[in-house]
């Protein structure tokens, strides 16, 4: 549920299509944790999202950019890259990425 929270920072939620979140863990002590997410807008356009949460549950970070239209697994495909490049520009050492992919 956070993830879609932070989605709506971003976006209106009439314009998008996004799927609930069942529940989210903090990450252990010293690890940063990057959830990703996307959605599919009406307009036919993706919006991939990655939020870096800390051990405490709070927001340190949060990118969202559109990208070209993909289905709902190429897109999460392409958050998680993202989430790979943003963590190794950022030098964070100790991570966890993880997104709501049902396959």
């Amino acid at each position: 549920m956070r993830v879609r929270e932070c989605l709506m920072v971003f976006i209106k939620e009439e314009r998008w299509h996004l799927t609930e979140h069942t529940h989210w863990h903090y990450p252990p002590n010293g690890v940063i944790k990057l959830n990703v997410d996307d959605a599919i807008s009406k307009e036919f356009t993706t919006l991939v999202v990655v939020v870096v949460w800390d051990e405490n549950g709070q927001i340190l970070k949060a990118w969202a950019k559109e990208h070209i239209l993909c289905d709902p697994l190429q897109a999460e495909v392409v958050a998680l890259l993202w989430a790979i490049q943003l963590a190794s520009e950022d030098e964070f050492k100790h991570i966890i990425i993880e997104g709501d992919s049902k396959t």
